[in-house]
């Protein structure tokens, strides 16, 4: 199932990130990945997940509340980052691609990685991308990383990447909420 797993990953590395969970071993990052898996069946939930989805499992599996921004640009993401809230981002990986020659076939249609930080100097994000070996930290262009963004399409059918709506999903602790 890891080939369609970005969404879980990119899920389950924010949960870690929140949890201050560094130092995990491959099995137990294996079972958490399966009984998400395991969950997303119960509902019925294909392999590729939309927002909407992903965000359904944040709350009901992980305990989150959710945030949707819609169009979102480079202060909206680093507004976020800066307090250290991570944000999930949905893209067409043949874009990502143009950066990230470490995907193997020109870049997945759908893919989902996660952005931790970002750098005004080179104006670039920082990101945790599951889907190469080489993803842990690495950067995107701003303008390339916003272009990318496009949610799963309701066409169903990830050829259509390009038609999906641009938003980013962001996981509230809940003392973010008790705060703002």
């Amino acid at each position: 199932p890891w080939q369609d797993a970005c969404e879980e990953a990119s899920l389950l590395t924010v949960d870690y990130f929140y949890k201050n969970i560094s130092d995990v071993d491959t099995q137990t990052i294996k079972e958490d990945l399966l009984e998400m898996i395991d969950f997303e069946d119960q509902q019925s939930f294909t392999h590729d997940m939309n927002i909407n989805q992903m965000s359904f499992v944040a709350q009901n599996y992980l305990g989150y509340t959710t945030k949707t921004i819609d169009n979102p640009t480079a202060d909206n993401i680093k507004e976020y980052i800066a307090q250290d809230i991570p944000i999930i981002v949905p893209a067409n990986g043949k874009t990502l691609y143009q950066e990230n020659k470490h995907f193997s076939s020109g870049g997945p249609y759908y893919h989902n990685l996660v952005i931790l930080g970002y750098d005004d100097n080179t104006q670039k994000f920082t990101v945790h991308d599951v889907g190469t070996q080489f993803g842990a930290y690495f950067k995107y262009s701003y303008s390339l990383l916003l272009e990318s963004i496009h949610d799963f399409p309701e066409s169903n059918q990830k050829e259509d990447i390009n038609q999906g709506s641009k938003r980013v999903l962001i996981l509230l602790k809940s003392d973010y909420e008790s705060q703002n």
